[in-house]
C-alpha cells in the first residue's frame, strides 16, 4: 500500500513542483509547493478510461496511513464519461467544465486525459 502513496508523491513532485515565470524580462524558476508537503488538496481533471487508474490511486490514497491526499475533487466533461461515474459512485465532489474554483482552494491540479485546454488563468489558481 505504501508503494502506491510513494508513486503518487513522486508523480506530484515531478509534475507540479516548479514553474517558470517571466519577471522584468528575465525567466525565473520558482518552487511552487510549500515545504510542508503532503497531504494536498487535489483537483483532478479527467474524462476517459485512461484517466481512471490515476483517479483510483489518488482516491485510494485518501484513506492510506501515509495521507498524501487531504481532499480530492473531480472536474469532468458533461455526459456519460467514466471519470464522472467513478466520482459519483465514490462520493467525490464533482465539478462540471469549466470549474468555478477560488484561488487557494486547492494545492495541486492533476490533469490526465482530460480533452480540454486549461487556460492560464485556471492554471495560475494552483500554487
Amino acid at each position: 500500500m505504501w508503494t502506491k502513496s510513494l508513486r503518487i508523491i513522486n508523480l506530484l513532485h515531478r509534475c507540479s513542483v516548479f514553474r517558470r515565470t517571466a519577471v522584468g524580462g528575465q525567466t525565473q524558476i520558482r518552487r511552487l509547493l510549500s515545504s510542508s508537503g503532503p497531504p494536498w488538496r487535489i483537483l483532478f481533471f479527467g474524462s476517459d478510461q485512461f484517466a481512471m487508474e490515476s483517479l483510483k490511486l489518488l482516491s485510494d490514497s485518501r484513506s492510506s496511513s501515509g495521507q498524501v491526499v487531504a481532499s480530492l475533487e473531480v472536474v469532468t466533461l458533461s455526459g456519460d464519461v467514466p471519470v464522472k461515474k467513478f466520482a459519483q459512485q465514490n462520493h467525490l465532489p464533482l465539478h462540471s467544465w469549466p470549474p468555478d474554483t477560488a484561488d487557494g482552494q486547492f494545492d495541486v491540479g492533476v490533469v490526465v486525459s482530460f480533452g480540454c485546454l486549461l487556460h492560464e488563468s485556471l492554471i495560475n489558481k494552483f500554487p
